[in-house]
């Protein structure tokens, strides 16, 4: 079967959510984004849900469409099984894409997804190569009977934290099920932890600290909650952040606290809904809170 269409943007989202398969356990909870890899029989039973001859993962010899695989049981249904696997183009200028699935350990059934098919900014932006996927089922209740989920991008091409001036955390990005397919809740990924050396030098070799000594990191770390409140029918999203010093300073950066409403959107019956803050764009308003305490860093190590 012809590859689904490529459409132009950093990378094409495809949504599905699928009943069937035989009963198997992909990943448990904590592990690293490598250990949720999907097997290969699930990857078969997937392309055939799709309607590809073959799905399966590319080999040294460039045969195979799959890049970098997640799966994960759902908790909220344990007979269903979220997926999300990046396949590599067949056109030589293409984009990967994305395609994000659910499946019913019983009746291996299509039951929804999500297609870009036209195009969509909220695309997370990923490098086959080198970054990782990871499926995170925290219990995002948004309302009786709705349970969002996400799928969390880890940035693999980074500077050792000791020899690079910051490191990110992964770009988490939030989905719904609506009917028959599947929407995003962010209108851009929400990164979940920086690290930022605040002071020292660390003497380096090949990319990798030879010496260490008198290093500190500033680390910081956001999560995000369910409120009692609600908009729209679903639940607020509390966004924190908390920052700490690797030394055991008191960090003087005061603690992050933005609230996130839902807004339905419908194009024709369908809601293309999204979550925003009423003070503005989220990532912008995080970007400010961690330039606010720069001069208060220099000050605690003069």
């Amino acid at each position: 079967m012809d590859i689904p269409r490529i459409i132009k943007t950093n990378i094409c989202i495809l949504a599905l959510i699928a009943l069937g398969f035989s009963p198997l356990v992909y990943a448990q909870a904590g592990q690293k984004p490598e250990s949720q890899r999907c097997r290969n029989d699930v990857l078969r039973d997937i392309g055939k849900l799709y309607h590809f001859d073959e799905l399966a993962y590319r080999n040294e010899q460039g045969k195979g469409l799959v890049l970098m695989t997640a799966c994960r049981i759902w908790p909220y249904d344990e007979s269903i099984t979220l997926s999300a696997f990046v396949i590599g183009s067949s056109h030589a200028e293409g984009n990967p894409e994305l395609i994000i699935g659910m499946v019913d350990n019983k009746k291996n059934q299509l039951l929804a997804r999500y297609n870009e098919a036209q195009g969509n900014a909220f695309a997370p932006v990923i490098d086959a190569d080198k970054d990782h996927l990871r499926i995170d089922t925290a219990r995002y209740d948004l309302a009786p009977g709705v349970r969002a989920f996400a799928i969390d991008v880890f940035k693999g091409d980074q500077d050792d934290p000791y020899c690079g001036a910051e490191t990110i955390g992964h770009t988490r990005h939030p989905y719904v099920k609506r009917g028959n397919e599947i929407g995003a809740l962010f209108s851009q990924g929400l990164t979940m932890s920086y690290r930022t050396r605040i002071k020292g030098d660390a003497k380096c070799r090949d990319g990798k600290p030879t010496t260490t000594q008198g290093v500190v990191f500033e680390d910081i770390k956001l999560t995000i909650t369910m409120s009692k409140n609600t908009s729209d029918g679903y639940a607020d999203l509390i966004i924190t952040g908390v920052s700490t010093y690797s030394d055991g300073t008191p960090s003087p950066r005061k603690p992050f606290y933005s609230e996130m409403k839902y807004s339905h959107h419908f194009i024709g019956n369908k809601d293309h809904g999204t979550y925003a803050s009423p003070n503005g764009d989220l990532n912008s308003l995080i970007r400010a809170w961690r330039g606010d305490v720069k001069s208060e860093e220099r000050e605690t190590y003069d």
